[in-house]
């Protein structure tokens, strides 16, 4: 758990196929005394995904609704990486500072793979 946010309620399946279509949801939780603006990042793999909405202005105690959808790459396993962060002063001045950060795996599924036989392969006995 962060400081000043929390990562909460994650809803991810277990296990997926390639090729289908995830959903990958979470809330964050304001922790901070006073409005604050909050962000995440969400990495599948290595790849950076897109959650909506990108940032939020929430206030004390205030539970956020993030969600992204990826599609399955063609893995055996999908590691995933969420991370809030608040804007505030950090190195440099004022920025984005990572806050709580969560990691989760997806594990994949094979898809069944059909051959090349027809019916009028078989014969009748």
């Amino acid at each position: 758990m962060g400081y000043y946010t929390q990562i909460h309620n994650i809803s991810v399946p277990q296990s997926a196929k390639y090729g289908d279509r995830v959903l990958i949801s979470f809330w964050v939780k304001s922790l901070y005394t006073d409005y604050m603006w909050i962000a995440t990042t969400l990495y599948a793999g290595d790849v950076l995904q897109v959650t909506s909405p990108d940032m939020y202005y929430a206030s004390r105690g205030q539970d956020v609704y993030f969600e992204c959808y990826l599609t399955m790459p063609n893995v055996l396993s999908l590691a995933v990486d969420i991370e809030s962060y608040f804007w505030g002063t950090g190195e440099g001045g004022e920025n984005w500072v990572m806050d709580d950060q969560v990691f989760l795996t997806i594990a994949g599924v094979s898809n069944p793979q059909l051959s090349g036989f027809k019916i009028s392969d078989f014969s009748k006995v």
